[in-house]
């Protein structure tokens, strides 16, 4: 979802510019903003995607290994631990550029605590025993 967002951001501040230069009879305008628009939001796209496959099944892999304390704490920290302070604080300093850095920044803290999770969880991931992962032999989660 996160990564959609941006696209999203551009696709809607794309169809003003377009519109605009349409009505204008700059087709070449039209036609560099498109460009330009569909190759930032490929970039993006192509980015969250080596971002995803870099932890491949671990948003279905917290939920439903019945660990809700560890799938709470990554879906929700995010909003409360993170972003509220941030957005709170980064203001102050650095105007409305904070506000838009603050969710960044959470972003990033949320990432970086997955990782912690996950590094913690390796055990229970990447054990085998005989040919059985690490649930299938009683391995406590």
């Amino acid at each position: 979802m996160n990564s959609i967002m941006p696209i999203n951001g551009i696709v809607q501040g794309m169809q003003p510019i377009i519109g605009f230069n349409y009505g204008s009879d700059s087709i070449e305008r039209v036609i560099q903003t498109f460009k330009f628009c569909v190759y930032i939001a490929t970039t993006i796209a192509i980015l969250a995607w080596i971002g995803i496959m870099a932890v491949p099944g671990y948003r279905g892999y917290v939920p439903g290994s019945g660990q809700g304390e560890k799938s709470l704490c990554t879906i929700y920290l995010q909003n409360v631990l993170f972003l509220l302070p941030l957005i709170f604080t980064l203001p102050h300093f650095l105007g409305i550029i904070g506000v838009w850095l603050s969710f960044a920044l959470a972003d990033g803290c949320a990432f970086f605590l997955t990782i912690f999770i996950l590094i913690q969880d390796r055990h229970i991931l990447f054990a085998y025993n005989e040919g059985r992962n690490a649930v299938e032999s009683g391995v406590p989660r």
